[in-house]
């Protein structure tokens, strides 16, 4: 039963590894892709667009009104009056992903949101805003837009058609990492399966398991080795002497061509082709009778056999 649970312990676990990598890149990364894509698409187009598409979405989710604003000398500027009711507030948009707000962008914003009879002031970038920027627009109620906020404000305003090329874009750019972390969390979960494979077989499989009816086991002879002793007043030399007798008592087992520890509580049993695993079997579990403190190790039989191949046993 504790191999059982090992083994469903280690499928959930790899289970659970791949549809964390599959989300992960599915949806966190992609959204990611998608913003990082978004914001070089946008900064591809003009100022003129950007702005525009800005004030366009602003509109869609605000009810505002757009009033277009020209430079003193008459000249079209990256900047938009949003009317709704009466509020009135003063878009900038600075255009490009190197452009870093800072608070020179806010003073001149200010003296241009008094100029034009603005109550609000908004200041929108593709690219980032210094932290002292920041700061001050948290204390004087300014409206800032970063990268990732431009994108998330001004992305459903995009075309259907480029905003369907900018997600095909971000899936493909996920798709591969996406793709291998799959196929390395399959591997682990492969791993897993075979590294509580026999103990699971050892638990519950049809393999493991007292012999059969026809071949029954036989009572323990009287001991021939020292007198048993409890393993925990052992010392490892002894262990280790005791092992190595076992091995050498099943090495004159009918069937068996070699008997070797593969680890402390595995024993190694290599038969014959036409050795009959059940009648060898029997004669380990007779012999091991003998030393108490190895009737629980595992046997592990190979043999060349196709039929026989790797199987492992307990007799306790």
């Amino acid at each position: 039963m504790p191999s059982l649970i090992a083994l469903i312990a280690a499928l959930l676990v790899g289970a659970a590894l791949v549809v964390g990598a599959r989300f992960w890149f599915s949806r966190v990364q992609k959204r990611k892709a998608i913003e990082r894509i978004g914001i070089e698409v946008m900064a591809s187009r003009s100022w003129k667009d950007g702005v525009d598409l800005l004030a366009r979405a602003v509109t869609a989710e605000g009810g505002w009104q757009i009033e277009n604003l020209a430079s003193p000398q008459g000249q079209p500027t990256p900047e938009r009056l949003l009317i709704h009711g009466d509020r009135r507030a003063l878009l900038v948009y600075k255009h490009g992903t190197n452009y870093r707000i800072g608070t020179s962008v806010l003073v001149e914003g200010e003296r241009r949101r008094q100029d034009v009879g603005a109550s609000e002031l908004w200041v929108a970038t593709l690219g980032t805003v210094e932290p002292a920027a920041r700061t001050q627009a948290e204390r004087t109620g300014v409206t800032l837009l970063d990268g990732p906020a431009l994108w998330a404000r001004a992305s459903s305003a995009l075309e259907p058609r480029i905003r369907s090329d900018v997600e095909r874009e971000a899936e493909d750019s996920v798709k591969r990492p996406r793709d291998i972390a799959t196929l390395a969390g399959t591997v682990l979960v492969l791993a897993l399966v075979v590294v509580n494979l026999p103990d699971q077989l050892l638990g519950g499989g049809s393999d493991v398991a007292t012999p059969t009816a026809s071949a029954p086991r036989a009572a323990a002879p009287a001991p021939r080795a020292a007198p048993t002793q409890d393993e925990n007043e052992m010392g490892e030399t002894t262990r280790e002497a005791r092992r190595a007798a076992l091995a050498a008592e099943l090495v004159d087992v009918e069937g068996v061509l070699g008997a070797a520890w593969s680890s402390n509580t595995t024993m190694v049993i290599s038969l014959s082709p036409a050795a009959d695993i059940d009648a060898v079997f029997v004669q380990a579990c007779t012999l091991s009778a003998q030393y108490v403190e190895l009737t629980e190790s595992r046997l592990q039989f190979e043999s060349d056999d196709p039929t026989i191949g790797v199987r492992w046993r307990r007799c306790a």
